[in-house]
């Protein structure tokens, strides 16, 4: 993962640290939301793949690709 500054900055210089702390953790959520979209779409997926009914199963697709297009929330 790369930070937003390449020196690391120190309380005792008087940076502050909650710039780049906010960034990492806003790139953290970031990539897991992406990741939880992920494993949801893979699940309906599953399901769908179970389903024997062919309206069922093209309903759990359209879910899959539901989730798989929604954005990411933009701060």
């Amino acid at each position: 993962m790369q930070y937003p500054s390449e020196q690391p900055k120190t309380l005792s210089r008087g940076a502050s640290l909650l710039p780049d702390l906010s960034a990492i953790m806003r790139e953290g959520m970031r990539r897991t939301e992406a990741l939880e979209r992920n494993r949801c779409a893979e699940l309906v997926q599953q399901l769908a793949d179970g389903v024997e009914d062919q309206v069922q199963r093209d309903t759990l697709n359209e879910v899959v690709l539901a989730i798989r297009r929604l954005p990411a929330n933009a701060d």
